[in-house]
């Protein structure tokens, strides 16, 4: 082969690699690249145009290596030689119809028109988040609603509520499907396949430059639709663009810090935000808990409608429970004038509300942290008092750590950071804070070691050690002793016991070691 091949084969390997490309993904592109040289007599892509892309695309009868071909061709064209090509489509292979959802005449698909679909969080019809904000799909092709599109989400929505995902995960996923079909001009998805699919993903994150977990979390919503929706298996190694996750360690305030960002806020906002601090709690696990979840005789919270639905049970502050007390008071007269009115009724989960039908207006099943509004289910579209929204703690708590002058970026899930770094700092067994968070593998909470800086690698610099160390003064000690004449025997016995005495009152740091010396004891 000419210089010039294994030249842009090198640059090839660059630009994967600052895209941060797998080693395989990286070997799979470099390989149909060469394999496209190769078939067009070794002539340099830049002589070459679209019409001999899609003729050596053309000799490959397997949709899935014809899919990364394209793929390979297309990412050398755009991020090495910076001469984008405009290819057509890659036909699908036929595909039978759908009892339920049937393809429509047009190849176009229309969708919402918004670049940023808000989904409506339950059940605050006034509050609206989207899964990820920044990210913006192009290009932004006319929509409009369609039978079609409604019922494919249905079947989306459907199929999700079978499997219990949580409604959050519903909303991120319709809200990923509806991008996906936007970016390939409205073109229903059973007309699209792997390569397509490995094209959005790819487009989000070399033009998006979307974080590893966004780019897995579109990925999983994609692998949803076609799999469990359209029964329908992409031709195409999915592995090839899955984002390798990274791993950051949390920002966790000190004690003090704490207290500082603590004393900013008031009322409501203080009461969640020592709760969150004081027994480890996610923002939400807080804001859900019920009446009959607060134990005051056992100091204990149960906490229910976890992450992984499992319960567990984490401790509840003695210095909370006269404040939640009050508390409760208050939200007690505010149920009871919800029931004067007729109301006073909240969501239940599952069939309970059909098992229990007087249960929804108990007192015990009432939230902690009620919203101050009524609002709308937006699955059953019942009335109710929900708990209350995270946006307003959540604004909060970032106005106290600007007005405490605490330089860190600081949230309502820091307390939760927090509070398991301060019990490790409290030397608490690893096991005990891993059921406390409820962390399902020990390796999610060793993250706090690394920030403790108690890991293997953890000691302290030599800088901060005085001068001569601990060796230096038992050295000390024991040439005194010798001078008085002691036996070699005792004198080692004395260094121990001293260093035990020191090791009591000044407990060793993390990473220090502490070497007495002394004479051995076998020496007569």
């Amino acid at each position: 082969m000419p210089s010039q091949p294994p030249k842009l084969l090198d640059q090839m390997r660059a630009a994967l690699r600052a895209r941060h490309y797998p080693a395989a993904a990286e070997e799979t592109n470099v390989a149909w690249v060469t394999r496209f040289i190769l078939f067009h007599d070794k002539h340099h892509p830049n002589t070459l145009t679209a019409a001999e892309v899609l003729a050596f695309l053309a000799t490959l009868t397997d949709p899935a290596e014809r899919g990364q071909a394209r793929l390979a061709v297309l990412f050398l064209y755009r991020h090495v030689l910076d001469q984008p090509l405009d290819l057509p489509a890659d036909p699908p292979p036929p595909l039978p119809a759908s009892p339920r959802l049937p393809v429509p005449a047009s190849p176009h698909l229309p969708v919402p028109a918004s670049p940023h679909p808000s989904v409506t969080v339950s059940p605050h019809p006034s509050v609206t988040v989207s899964p990820h904000p920044s990210v913006t799909v192009s290009p932004c092709h006319p929509v409009t609603s369609s039978p079609d599109l409604a019922a494919l989400l249905d079947q989306t929505r459907e199929a999700l509520r079978v499997k219990h995902y949580a409604i959050r995960t519903e909303q991120a996923y319709v809200d990923w499907i509806k991008r996906f079909i936007r970016y390939h001009a409205n073109r229903h998805p059973r007309e699209l396949g792997g390569a397509e699919v490995a094209a959005f993903l790819t487009y989000l994150a070399v033009d998006q430059h979307v974080a590893a977990s966004t780019q897995n979390q579109a990925l999983a919503a994609l692998l949803f639709l076609y799999r469990d929706v359209l029964q329908q298996e992409l031709l195409y190694p999915i592995d090839t663009v899955r984002a390798k996750e990274s791993q950051h360690l949390p920002a966790v305030l000190t004690k003090e810090e704490v207290r500082r960002v603590i004393a900013q806020l008031s009322g409501i906002y203080q009461l969640l935000a020592k709760l969150l601090y004081g027994s480890g709690l996610r923002l939400l696990e807080a804001l859900r808990l019920r009446v009959q979840d607060l134990d005051f005789e056992r100091r204990a919270i149960i906490v229910r409608d976890t992450k992984g639905n499992e319960d567990r049970v984490t401790m509840l502050p003695d210095s909370l429970i006269e404040p939640l007390k009050e508390h409760l008071r208050r939200v007690k007269r505010l149920h009871e004038e919800d029931l004067a009115k007729g109301l006073g009724a909240v969501y239940l989960p599952d069939a309970l509300d059909r098992k229990l039908p007087n249960a929804a207006r108990e007192w015990l099943w009432q939230y902690v942290f009620p919203s101050d509004r009524l609002s709308v289910d937006p699955r059953s579209g019942a009335v109710r008092r929900h708990h209350a929204d995270e946006s307003g703690l959540q604004r909060a708590v970032r106005q106290a750590a600007q007005r405490a002058g605490i330089d860190k970026r600081v949230t309502c899930h820091t307390f939760r950071h927090s509070f398991a770094t301060h019990l490790l700092e409290n030397r608490y067994d690893i096991r005990t804070v891993q059921e406390l968070l409820g962390h399902k593998d020990v390796k999610t909470t060793m993250i706090y070691t690394h920030v403790l800086q108690r890991g293997g690698l953890a000691v302290r610099s030599p800088l901060d050690l005085p001068q001569g160390g601990f060796k230096l003064q038992l050295t000390r000690h024991s040439a005194a002793d010798t001078a008085r004449g002691w036996p070699r025997r005792v004198i080692a016995s004395g260094v121990r016991r001293a260093f035990r005495r020191t090791e009591r009152s000044n407990p060793p740091h993390a990473g220090d070691c502490f070497v007495a010396s002394g004479a051995p004891r076998n020496d007569r």
